[in-house]
């Protein structure tokens, strides 16, 4: 029986900001990236908002709809802080289940996230993986 793995967006630890685009469904990832801002410590707050807007950016509206702001928020204040805490030049890697109660947030997939310095063809590398222990990822 093939699983599935929902993948959290990778990112460089290198953020151009000017390179920044308008984000899809502006008004959304406002919000989410407001709420993202309380639920970090507030010396975080303004690279945790950062962090959100990036996230978010490449989701249609359907897909922001579909786990609404607080879960969103959620997701992304959960990432931020793992993200921030990865020890440097150090690969991270979590796989979990999420629970609504624990983390904010829930999935009917599970999730792997990565956190890594950049890394050519890391993408490809991982998609390979998944695909070849015959699960299907639903989002990269």
């Amino acid at each position: 029986m093939a699983g599935s793995i929902l993948c959290v967006p990778l990112f460089s630890l290198k953020i151009d900001m000017n390179a920044l685009r308008a984000p899809n469904g502006g008004a959304e990832v406002a919000a989410i990236a407001a709420a993202v801002r309380g639920k970090v410590a507030p010396a975080d707050a303004a690279a945790a908002e950062t962090f959100a807007k990036l996230v978010c950016a490449e989701l249609g509206a359907e897909e922001l709809a579909q786990r609404g702001v607080e879960a969103w928020a959620a997701l992304c204040a959960d990432l931020f802080g793992w993200f921030r805490n990865r020890p440097a030049d150090r690969a991270s890697v979590r796989a979990f289940n999420p629970d609504r109660d624990r983390d904010g947030w829930t999935c009917p997939h599970s999730v792997v996230e990565v956190v890594t310095d950049d890394a050519p063809f890391l993408v490809d590398s991982l998609e390979m993986v998944v695909s070849s222990a015959g699960l299907r990822l639903h989002r990269l």
